[in-house]
């Protein structure tokens, strides 16, 4: 039986959404807000990326936090959260996107 948390080429276990969006919860309140967001993400690049890259994923940062925040809270809920980071790590595309 396959899992689908675990890599087939690698053999490594994927975390979960929930496991991903626990460790972008700094402070445990359910929800993610940009602050969390921006210093995730941003821990992601390359030590050696420049100011100005840094300055843009920001700007992409917070208009995706934005749009993400359906309920206008000024936190992601986990129902947020999760086709948020598809779309961001598709690259701009949701599913959907991806079928049409």
């Amino acid at each position: 039986m396959n899992d689908p948390s675990t890599s087939a080429s690698t053999g490594d276990v994927q975390p979960t959404p929930e496991e991903i969006f626990a460790q972008f919860d700094k402070n445990a309140d359910n929800q993610v807000d940009l602050q969390e967001l921006q210093e995730a993400l941003l821990a992601m690049l390359p030590p050696t990326t420049p100011e100005s890259d840094r300055v843009v994923e920001k700007t992409k940062n917070e208009a995706s936090f934005a749009e993400a925040d359906i309920d206008k809270s000024g936190g992601l809920s986990l129902a947020e959260f999760v086709p948020a980071m598809e779309k961001y790590l598709n690259g701009g595309a949701t599913t959907s996107d991806a079928t049409t």
